[in-house]
């Protein structure tokens, strides 16, 4: 009886879509797409699923003509996103049917980003089928996917984002992008927890592009630049270059069976050319150039967003917990950032700011109180930063922006806050308490916006004031008395 149901909802789907997937083929109009998407709400999934190649092939043969009109393409996409909620793509073949027409469409033969698209409607259309297009993939069709071989076609995927991410002027279309990026990335999904060390290797090739782009836009828009984020602890986390320092020992021992079943040399030589080896050189050649980037999108520790502020303690709570080891160069500014935020104004930052910091103590002692292996306790590192300020402080009061001073102020009372009682080796220290003296009363500033501080009052003098004007008179007669005249 419940075969009979089935046959039943199948042949009435079919009955449905049969005249519209025909009519689409003789001849592609706006109402005709959108007439297949209005149907597709009435079919049943697992129908759905079962005539998944009859839908697709129209679509696919009408997004691979050229110089088709912004409007069709748009409700072209919006077929695709609709059948891809509720379908999967169960083969690699499925996959690249639509993939490519929709990257040719986004990408013209010269290679170039195609950011002339007219409509925004039609940039996000597109953006939003490749991403439901990879959020429909099969976990077995993905883990084929994200291998050397098809290097060129995702880089080029996370290249038009990218560039969508940078250059297009609507705000939507930007975080869109940036949302595409992440998708591209696996960030949160199963498939990307199962199979962390693969994907880092596999994105260890765009990790310049990617990190550099996206700093760009950090501090450009800096609501934006979560991308900077994920890609960089995917790739340097430490658990993550552990296991793929694993998976080459692994490789080197069955490298004679693998010989074997290589499809050709050239092929070998392609995938040898595309992929990263994530050796130790590598990992601090690579660190070094971060810490550039770590270094300015650390400077909006000042912004007066407070959003941002909140996305820059996230940052640093996943370097810090991800990327201790590999990211040790940019340790310090990691930390000193979140000292500055943990007398954030807004409450939310001020508590991201403590958490992340306790973690990384916990962490680095191990939990029970000692030290690991290798590693600097917390205290350590925030006693050498705060000699470092105090020594610079001076400096910075009298260079900084007005709006930097309470940021630096915030870190000084935020070291302050941490240290406690191991606060006294520097102000035992003479120069640095006269340093850290000489920096306060710079940034001090007599408020005369009242000017009945500074106005002359009518009646009999203050008696003080009198007394401090002799004071200072008499002082200034005895050091002219004290000083003495040179002949030469």
């Amino acid at each position: 009886m419940a075969l009979s149901e089935l046959d039943c909802r199948r042949h009435a789907a079919l009955e449905l879509l049969k005249p519209i997937c025909i009519s689409l083929m003789k001849d592609a109009t706006k109402e005709r797409v959108k007439a297949l998407n209005n149907a597709l709400h009435e079919v049943d999934d697992r129908i759905a699923q079962e005539i998944q190649q009859y839908i697709l092939f129209p679509v696919q043969t009408r997004l691979q003509l050229k110089d088709l009109p912004e409007t069709l393409l748009c409700e072209l996409c919006e077929v695709v996103v609709t059948l891809f909620q509720k379908t999967a793509v169960a083969s690699l073949s499925s996959f690249f049917e639509i993939f490519n027409p929709l990257m040719f469409t986004l990408t013209p033969k010269d290679g170039s980003p195609r950011v002339f698209l007219e409509f925004e409607e039609t940039k996000t259309s597109l953006i939003k089928a490749l991403m439901q297009l990879l959020k429909a993939t099969q976990e077995i069709v993905l883990s084929k996917i994200y291998v050397a071989d098809y290097v060129p076609a995702l880089g080029q995927l996370v290249s038009v984002l990218l560039s969508f991410a940078e250059l297009e002027k609507s705000r939507a279309v930007q975080r869109l992008a940036l949302e595409g990026l992440l998708v591209v990335l696996q960030k949160d999904s199963k498939f990307g927890k199962k199979n962390e060390p693969q994907l880092a290797d596999f994105f260890s090739f765009c990790l310049p592009g990617v990190t550099m782009a996206t700093c760009r836009i950090a501090t450009g828009d800096s609501k934006q630049g979560h991308s900077v984020i994920v890609i960089v602890t995917l790739v340097l986390q430490d658990t993550s270059i552990g296991r793929s320092e694993l998976m080459q020992n692994q490789e080197k021992a069955t490298a004679s069976m693998e010989q074997k079943t290589q499809r050709s040399q050239k092929q070998t030589q392609a995938r040898s050319t595309l992929s990263v080896e994530r050796s130790d050189d590598w990992v601090k050649a690579t660190a070094s150039k971060v810490k550039v980037l770590v270094d300015r999108l650390c400077k909006l520790v000042s912004h007066d967003n407070w959003r941002v502020r909140l996305g820059l303690a996230e940052l640093c709570e996943q370097l810090l917990t991800k990327c201790c080891r590999s990211l040790s160069e940019s340790l310090p500014t990691i930390l000193e950032t979140l000292v500055g935020l943990i007398n954030d104004p807004y409450g939310n930052v001020a508590k991201k700011a403590v958490s992340a910091l306790q973690a990384f103590s916990t962490a680095q002692t191990g939990g029970d109180g000692s030290s690991g292996s290798g590693s600097r306790a917390l205290v350590e590192i925030l006693e050498e930063n705060m000699y470092k300020l105090v020594t610079s402080l001076p400096r910075q009061i009298r260079m900084c922006d007005e709006e930097e001073k309470p940021a630096l102020i915030r870190l000084l009372n935020g070291y302050i806050s941490l240290l406690g009682p191991s606060i006294s080796c520097i102000v035992n220290s003479t120069p640095h308490l006269n340093r850290l003296c000489l920096a306060l009363v710079q940034s001090l500033e007599l408020d005369v916006r009242d000017l009945r501080i500074v106005e002359e009052r009518g009646g009999r003098p203050d008696l003080g004031l009198f007394l401090f004007l002799n004071h200072i008179n008499l002082s200034i007669l005895l050091f002219t008395k004290k000083k003495r005249a040179f002949d030469f």
